[in-house]
């Protein structure tokens, strides 16, 4: 007979899940910034202690679905990013492939989202380029500055493998999104539907749309679009 009926509250469990939560990749708990959140919840004060005590303990004991995060590569996203920074035209190799939605770290889809949004204008993309245009968006703090492109550059080997970071993000992404799949489809089933093929089809469509996603396009400046017909409308 197992002691640890589901859901149970081990130890291991708990200090996994503390541990996954201070893992997040968005989170920077710094001396500084704990110092803070201690310092306002007046940790220091016993009338605020218990609270504080328990609030942790309640964020970190409550049981979960799963104690993972979601697949992802961080170094192979700062990479893909890095190798745009270092020779603009290879987003020139992903575009089709690759969006926004496929990165794991906000700042991460931020900084893409920027370059590509140059890419299509067909305006040069390098780190001078891409700081003014996150800072005229009012969003170059929120990415890390000048200095998180700095960084992004100096961990890239090189943009000659650009497809490949992009492959791996581009994979981590697609598993994710079947584990979203997987949890509609699971919600489907618990539906309990008399209609077995409305069901079923439902559950396909799920499947579907995660390899309709994963289809390669072909993106090219706006510029190149329209060559074709400025070239035919102008006067011989």
């Amino acid at each position: 007979m197992n002691p640890h009926p589901p859901g149970a509250l081990l130890p291991g469990r708990v200090i996994f899940k503390g541990w996954t939560f201070l893992q997040h990749p968005d989170l920077n708990w710094s001396g500084d910034k704990l110092w803070r959140v201690v310092n306002n919840f007046g940790w220091y004060r016993p009338s605020f202690a218990l609270l504080f005590r328990a609030a942790l303990l309640v964020y970190f004991t409550v049981p979960v679905q799963a104690d993972r995060l979601p697949p992802h590569d961080l170094n192979a996203e700062e990479s893909v990013l890095g190798s745009i920074l270092i020779d603009g035209h290879t987003i020139t190799q992903i575009a089709g492939y690759l969006s926004a939605d496929h990165f794991y770290r906000e700042i991460n889809r931020q900084c893409f989202e920027t370059c590509h949004d140059l890419f299509q204008r067909d305006e040069a993309i390098n780190q001078v380029t891409v700081t003014h245009e996150l800072e005229n968006r009012g969003i170059l703090e929120d990415v890390g500055g000048a200095a998180y492109l700095a960084h992004l550059i100096s961990v890239t080997p090189t943009s000659v493998h650009i497809k490949h970071y992009a492959n791996l993000v581009h994979r981590t992404a697609t598993m994710r999104r079947l584990i979203v799949a997987a949890a509609d489809i699971a919600d489907i089933g618990y539906r309990d539907d008399p209609n077995v093929d409305m069901a079923l089809s439902a559950a396909e469509d799920a499947l579907f749309s995660i390899r309709q996603g994963s289809q390669t396009r072909d993106f090219a400046p706006l510029s190149e679009s329209f060559t074709p017909y400025l070239e035919q409308s102008s006067p011989l």
